[in-house]
């Protein structure tokens, strides 16, 4: 068994993005089943191209189906005017 995944559970799953020079940035929530990709060829293409963000190689891929997608622009507070 490889955790929750395997047995098609609801998860959220949340990026982020803050500028390197400004706080602005942006979020994406996405929520939805997740289960285990199990055709070989897309687990492997997937494995290609995305980097896990712990390192390392990992042994299985799991794939979201959005059922909600949440999306906010992130920007500094505007200045009270002088």
């Amino acid at each position: 068994m490889l955790g929750p995944a395997g047995a098609e559970s609801v998860v959220t799953y949340e990026a982020d993005v803050i500028g390197p020079e400004s706080p602005a940035g942006w979020s994406v929530i996405v929520t939805g089943v997740a289960t285990l990709e199990r055709d070989n060829g897309q687990a492997a293409h997937w494995q290609r191209v995305l980097t896990p963000w712990i390192g390392g190689q990992k042994s299985y891929v799991v794939r979201i189906r959005p059922d909600l997608v949440t999306e906010y622009r992130l920007a500094p507070a505007p200045q009270p005017a002088m």
